[in-house]
């Protein structure tokens, strides 16, 4: 009984060990990608952390003239969806890898024709297909998605040149 005790503890010791190592590894690389350009046409050379500035920023410039917590009704939403984006783009990348597998057929096909799911996706191309298709998800929830619905002090136009400096 002993004996099954260790070998259980290993096991998890192991797996603990290797969930750390993977987040990790994927820290550095994305710590790596947020300072070089994006890969998005709209773009124009601005960064991921560049984005996320110009983004915050507007958001405060906001808040002062609808005084509305954008904090509370814009940012926190938003960084939901960012997380939930790290999710997705997990997922379109698996649907890239295996297109016919039960993950690709529930994907709409909205997400298909704004290109969100990457294309003939071979192991060695994982980190990367998952960065751009994280960088889409993120430029279409932070930039070009629907905002007719959304409160008027958490709408922001498209970031400018200007305003971020890149």
């Amino acid at each position: 009984m002993k004996m099954i005790g260790k070998i259980l503890v290993g096991v998890i010791q192991f797996v603990v060990i290797l969930i750390l190592l993977m987040i990790g590894l994927a820290s550095v690389f994305i710590l790596g990608k947020i300072n070089q350009p994006m890969e998005l046409p709209n773009a124009h050379g601005m960064t991921y952390q560049q984005l996320i500035e110009d983004r915050l920023e507007g958001y405060k410039k906001n808040q002062e003239i609808y005084h509305y917590d954008t904090m509370t009704g814009c940012v926190m939403p938003n960084l939901f969806g960012l997380g939930y984006g790290v999710y997705l783009s997990s997922w379109y990348t698996y649907a890239g890898m295996n297109p016919d597998s039960q993950a690709a057929k529930s994907i709409l096909s909205f997400d298909y024709e704004q290109g969100f799911v990457p294309k003939n996706v071979t192991l060695q191309d994982i980190p990367t297909a998952w960065w751009l298709t994280f960088q889409k998800l993120s430029w279409f929830a932070l930039v070009d998605g629907d905002s007719s619905t959304v409160v008027k002090a958490c709408r922001l136009s498209p970031p400018t040149s200007s305003s971020t400096g890149y």
